[in-house]
């Protein structure tokens, strides 16, 4: 595949299969996608879980978000965008994806907070959840 500079220069493009597969991609998503629970249960049953509980399931919930979900929402998004490439198609907007990354940081930025402050931050958590899990049952239900 080749394609050409604003001057008018021809350059070969690679034409090379993405390093995430399409299969490690979609098997990944159907595992993470059984995973939104974690996220449903955590935001509607914060104001019952006890106290010491409650740090760690938030906790792992942001590791989950962190470490699982966003960058398998960036690896897919760049298979995407590759395929696009590769197939001459115009490359999809990111606006899910950087909504999602937004949202992460947003539930790590709230939590690191309120371990740093009396205040408590039960209804802000709850509400970055409730959103994230939104907006991830729509990018999940798509499938692959």
């Amino acid at each position: 595949m080749s394609d050409r500079t604003s001057a008018g220069e021809t350059f070969d493009l690679p034409v090379q299969d993405h390093p995430s597969s399409a299969d490690d991609i979609c098997e990944e998503h159907v595992v993470l996608a059984q995973r939104l629970v974690e996220l449903r249960e955590l935001a509607e049953g914060m104001p019952t879980i006890p106290s010491g509980e409650l740090p760690g399931r938030i906790s792992g919930v942001c590791h989950l978000v962190a470490n699982r979900i966003i960058p398998h929402v960036r690896s897919e998004y760049d298979h995407r965008a590759h395929l696009a490439v590769r197939d001459g198609r115009p490359i999809p907007g990111r606006e899910q994806e950087g909504e999602i990354e937004r949202l992460g940081g947003r539930l790590l930025e709230v939590w690191t907070g309120a371990l740093n402050s009396p205040v408590d931050a039960t209804h802000a958590l709850r509400g970055v959840l409730f959103d994230l899990h939104t907006l991830l049952h729509l990018h999940f239900e798509v499938g692959c």
